[in-house]
């Protein structure tokens, strides 16, 4: 069939039980910091604490001010008696008298007596009760430099480090010194004997070297003979040149004592 009308509104019901607790929520973001509270009782006061270290000297300070003047002092004790006076004439013996009664006792002298002498030390005071700490004393210069302290044991070996990289080239060297001169060479192989002249005069040319290389013969001329240089010659305290552009100049044989011949 079609479904029916809505129904009314039904009554409340009854209250349900109660509900297990719930989870623990997570914690909530850091309040605002609180009022500042108000200042606390004075403390009892603490124990004494130990004597402390003498602190170093301060600096010397300024002179004070003159005070004021103080309050009149008390009067002093009386004086001592004074000095004995001179001594009177003798006068007449008199008569003894009986002895009087006690007399009363006298009025204060009139004015201040002489200041008396200074008294005995008292005995020692008992000992008040410890002040509060003053307050810290201005910084005192600063001290001299203590003695230099004994050198230190000798410290454990290091760990020996990794090896270094390779260093760079070093520069070139400065060229070395010359070299002593050698020895002569040996005399070289006499050339074949060339071909007879065709002219009825000829020069003789003269090579010197100053190496240990043999000089070469100008161009179309003939090697006669190779030696070794005569410069001049000592003899008769007297030094005898050798001209050089003569075959004199030239000996075929080496020799310390060479012979000069004059005609």
């Amino acid at each position: 069939g079609e479904p029916g009308q809505k129904g009314d509104q039904g009554n409340p019901g009854e209250g349900g039980a109660n509900g297990e607790p719930g989870l623990m929520g997570s914690p909530g973001e850091q309040g605002e910091p609180g009022a500042k509270g108000e200042a606390g009782a004075v403390g009892a006061q603490g124990p004494q604490g130990p004597r402390g270290d003498r602190g170093t000297d301060g600096l010397k300070g300024e002179a004070g001010e003159k005070g004021a003047d103080g309050l009149d002092g008390d009067p002093g004790d009386p004086g001592p008696p004074g000095i004995e006076g001179l001594l009177g004439a003798a006068g007449d013996p008199g008569e003894p008298g009986a002895t009087g009664a006690p007399g009363e006792k006298g009025d204060p002298g009139v004015g201040v007596g002489e200041k008396g002498d200074r008294g005995d030390i008292g005995q020692e005071g008992i000992s008040g009760l410890q002040g509060d700490p003053g307050s810290e004393g201005a910084r005192g210069a600063q001290g001299p430099p203590g003695p230099k302290g004994e050198k230190g044991n000798q410290g454990v070996d290091g760990v020996q480090g990794e090896k270094g990289d390779p260093g760079l080239d070093g520069l070139t060297g400065l060229p070395g010194n010359d070299g002593e001169q050698g020895l002569p060479g040996p005399p070289g192989s006499s050339g074949l004997p060339g071909p007879p002249g065709e002219a009825d005069f000829g020069f003789y040319v003269v090579r010197h070297s100053q190496t240990t290389d043999l000089p070469v013969c100008p161009q179309n001329t003939v090697s006669l003979w190779e030696g070794y240089s005569l410069l001049y010659v000592q003899g008769n305290e007297r030094a005898h040149g050798q001209d050089l552009g003569q075959p004199g100049s030239c000996l075929p044989k080496f020799s310390t004592m060479p012979f000069l011949f004059c005609n």
